[in-house]
Order: C-alpha cells, then sequence, then structure tokens
C-alpha cells in the first residue's frame, strides 16, 4: 500500500493560494509527486525536484499533468451517481495503470 512520505503546506505568503504538495511511495521506492491547489491536481514524475535540496520555482512549474476542480467534482460526481463512492451492492473500484494513464473501473465483485 502507497502511503504519504513527505509533504508542505504553502499558505499565502509563499503563493496567493494555499498550496498541499505530497511524494507517494511504497516500502521499495518513491511513485510519484502531487500539488493540491485551488485551481485542482497537479501531477509531477518521480524523478521531480518537489520537496527536495533542489526545487525551485521552475521545478514547481513544471508539472507531468493537471487536473482541474471542475474535473475533479464531475469525475466524483459520476462515480457517487453510479453508487461506485459508497461501495454498496457489492461493487468494487478497479485501478489499474496503463502507461501513463490510471483508468478507474467499476468491476463486479470477485468470485469467491
Amino acid at each position: 500500500m502507497s502511503t504519504i512520505r513527505m509533504y508542505r503546506v504553502n499558505g499565502f505568503d509563499i503563493t496567493d493560494s494555499t498550496e498541499f504538495y505530497f511524494k507517494i511511495g511504497n516500502e521499495d521506492r518513491l511513485l510519484c509527486s502531487f500539488c493540491v491547489a485551488d485551481e485542482g491536481i497537479y501531477y509531477y514524475r518521480r524523478g521531480s525536484k518537489i520537496i527536495s535540496p533542489k526545487e525551485n520555482a521552475r521545478t514547481r512549474y513544471t508539472t507531468d499533468g493537471f487536473l482541474s476542480m471542475e474535473d475533479l467534482k464531475d469525475l466524483f460526481e459520476m462515480l457517487r451517481r453510479a453508487d461506485l463512492a459508497s461501495f454498496e451492492g457489492g461493487k468494487n473500484l478497479k485501478i489499474s495503470r496503463h502507461g501513463k494513464k490510471v483508468i478507474i473501473e467499476a468491476a463486479p465483485p470477485e468470485a469467491d
């Protein structure tokens, strides 16, 4: 299971908004870094210099992906409408990675 390895919160004194930076990893290695800000979620690859001594303004603005808050709201609203957010009725979410894409699917319960 992946965990948050490091994190930092930037307040209004550093940027125009509150930003939450964090690194996700498992026991073996770092997987990726994220920034959650007012605009949405920014994704950084494993080799990024976010939350490190080599971090600077340029590395923070060199993201590898972005998902806006509007898109996130739409995604979770669709999951809620599909009755997937509560995980009731025997439904599960199947999350898989294919290259640079992460796919979230509704999956039937696994057979015993």
